[in-house]
């Protein structure tokens, strides 16, 4: 396994998600190094858990009330299990195979038949492999003496560690959803861009060429600034587009992938939530109809990267949270070019089950002692990798 360095690439993430200063990295939307994070054609290592033993300390404090708001926010569609994945990852792809003529029906005297007969119809197959790791880590300090001397009583102190141990896991949990955000911001780069697979729907675009919008508009704000009926006709408009090409996507063709091979099956949909809201309350809330707004189901991001940037200081506005932004990558590792790259005004992505995924390989506990400053160290150890497959299909709505 190809073990790749991620830990300031986290950090970056973590303090645009947060949308304020993480570890002396700023909280505005800057460009990030998300390719690091996706694993394009390389794989996973299956394994347990393993937590650590609680440490007997005396106890010396009347009542502590620990604040312990777990953080376990996560892109579900994303994940998926290492017992299902294994170890390593080769994903073997399968052209389709020819079709030829059956002379079993149209039997003539004399015909050689030897040429079909003896002929070979080899599959033609294709391969990657999935290898990197992203491993990092997450230490944690006990002071025993001071634990001594501030608790009265085992109950607060019990309290008090699972306070700190469930914080290091709330880290972790943390860590892991801005890598899953990282992860859709590149297949929305890939989607969206020139160089790479270059389908996305252009749903303002679209909407004028079909008449819903005039040709006057120029953004999402013009359309809602044409009054409610206009807004509503736009997104009743968008919701089929996103039906249809959900549906279209889960056909067996090479049209939403890198024409490598045909490819097809169960499809999964992420929609900004801000923009979301828009179909719940201004379109589905005047309808009836069990099946809302026919999308299926869905899950809601509330950014790809940040909240706000220099230009928006207001956080929360809809551009920043449709914005992704990309460092160059002299390795082109994305497949999108070597220069930096963003975009802006993306609500949606879909992608087929397996184009995209996480998998959670090894949550390790290790720690030490240090006598002379009377001092535990508690050292969690996290592997994961995170998958884009290009071979399957994906695409992003971008309002533009």
């Amino acid at each position: 396994m190809k073990f790749q360095e991620v830990k300031d690439t986290i950090i970056k993430a973590v303090s645009q998600t947060l949308g304020s200063e993480y570890l002396e990295q700023s909280g505005l939307i800057n460009a990030t190094e998300s390719f690091n994070i996706a694993d394009v054609g390389k794989a996973v290592l299956d394994a347990g858990s393993v937590e650590p033993f609680t440490r007997s300390l005396i106890s010396v404090m009347a009542y502590t009330d620990i604040i312990n708001n777990n953080f376990d926010k996560s892109i579900k569609s994303l994940e998926v299990d290492s017992f299902e994945w294994g170890g390593f990852i080769q994903r073997v792809y399968i052209d389709l195979l020819d079709i030829v003529d059956d002379p079993m029906y149209t039997l003539t005297n004399g015909v050689d038949y030897s040429s079909i007969e003896h002929k070979a119809y080899i599959p033609v197959t294709k391969s990657k492999i999935f290898e990197e790791g992203k491993p990092f880590m997450i230490p944690l300090t006990i002071q025993a003496e001071t634990l001594k001397e501030a608790f009265q009583n085992w109950s607060a102190l019990n309290k008090y560690l699972t306070g700190i141990r469930t914080k290091q896991r709330d880290t972790m949990n943390l860590a892991r959803y801005v890598m899953e955000k990282m992860l859709v911001s590149c297949a929305c780069a890939v989607s969206t861009s020139p160089n790479g697979l270059n389908n996305a729907v252009h749903l303002i675009t679209d909407a004028k060429a079909d008449g819903i919008v005039p040709s006057s508009v120029e953004s999402y704000a013009d359309i809602i600034a044409l009054g409610a009926d206009a807004h509503k006709r736009f997104l009743i408009y968008v919701a089929k587009v996103i039906a249809n090409t959900r549906s279209q996507l889960e056909e067996f063709t090479k049209v939403y992938n890198n024409g490598e091979v045909p490819t097809g099956g169960e499809s999964k949909l992420l929609l900004i939530s801000k923009f979301s809201k828009d179909f719940r309350f201004d379109a589905e809330a005047n309808t009836f109809n069990d099946e809302k707004l026919a999308f299926g189901e869905y899950e809601e991001l509330t950014s790809w990267q940040g909240l706000h940037d220099e230009t928006n200081t207001k956080a929360f506005n809809l551009e920043s949270l449709t914005t992704i932004h990309l460092a160059a990558d002299s390795n082109n590792k994305l497949g999108i070019g070597t220069a930096a790259y963003k975009k802006s005004g993306i609500v949606g992505l879909a992608w087929q089950k397996k184009a995209l995924g996480i998998c959670l390989d090894r949550v390790k506990m290790t720690s030490n002692y240090t006598a002379c400053a009377d001092f535990w160290n508690e050292f969690l150890h996290v592997l994961m990798n995170y998958i884009l497959d290009t071979n399957l299909g994906m695409v992003a709505f971008v309002l533009d």
